[in-house]
């Protein structure tokens, strides 16, 4: 966006400022999901240069035309009204820009900052609060599941960077106690070894201490296995099941008296 200079100031008072590039005061852009990011950067702009009236209607249209000593519109233009106008518009471009092609598709047509502003209010607003409580919710309802402790993390830290995308950041308290009820039956012990911990510690470091958690199960887990394999086979081989010899000794012995018996009868 190219420089241009304006008159800041809805009392009138001569103040002006230069904005050379608006992208490196509004770091982003509007989407549909980041309203309120959006907003809190916007605001404190406007607030600075003291064009805040233009969006939130302190400040009203002033007349185009001067008027006489008896109230009545000459022809002649008036110029807070030209001065206005040339704000107005100021603030309007410093809008369109930040806002993406698809939010942008929806303020087309619209004349001045503030028709903009309270077009994008009433679209985003309560889509927003809509959002906070739907990542809450995931939050509060998460489950480790099949996930690694490694993929579980990740999940859990995209839902928690979104929330304070959206102003609405968790505590780091809080956090651990959700990442530790979506656990699976079998960190019930380390549960129960993190809430009695007297020291406080950090997400990053619950995540170190549930990675070494998980090797450690993974390799019981592995003994376990090895151990029910090989006490599988033994029951299945009769040479090594006392069972199973006492079993063939004894078919060896009928076995024996049957053809004694047949001798017998031959004679």
């Amino acid at each position: 966006m190219s420089a241009f200079t304006t008159t800041a100031g809805s009392s009138g008072h001569a103040s002006t400022f230069l904005i050379s590039n608006i992208g490196s005061l509004i770091s982003i852009q509007l989407e549909n999901h980041n309203y309120l990011l959006w907003k809190s950067q916007f605001l404190p702009m406007l607030k600075v240069h003291g064009l805040v009236s233009f969006v939130d209607g302190t400040v009203l249209w002033p007349p185009e035309l001067l008027l006489d000593q008896n109230g009545n519109p000459t022809k002649d233009i008036n110029p807070q009204y030209s001065s206005w106008i040339q704000q107005d518009q100021n603030v309007l471009c410093w809008i369109n820009v930040t806002l993406s092609e698809g939010v942008l598709a929806h303020v087309v047509g619209l004349k001045t900052a503030r028709e903009v502003w309270e077009a994008l209010e009433r679209r985003f607003a309560s889509m927003s609060r809509s959002h906070v409580i739907q990542l809450k919710t995931q939050l509060q309802n998460i489950k480790k599941g099949n996930l690694t402790i490694d993929d579980y993390m990740k999940k859990i830290k995209h839902i928690s960077d979104s929330l304070a995308a959206v102003l609405s950041p968790v505590d780091k308290e809080d956090l651990i106690i959700h990442t530790l009820n979506g656990l699976p039956s079998d960190y019930a012990a380390f549960r129960t070894s993190i809430r009695t911990r007297s020291s406080p510690f950090s997400i990053e470091e619950l995540h170190v201490l549930l990675l070494c958690e998980e090797l450690r199960l993974e390799s019981s887990q592995s003994a376990t296995s090895e151990y029910s394999t090989i006490a599988f086979a033994a029951s299945k081989d009769p040479a090594k099941s006392g069972n199973g010899g006492h079993s063939g000794n004894y078919n060896k012995s009928v076995e024996r008296g049957r053809n004694s018996n047949n001798r017998g009868r031959n004679n």
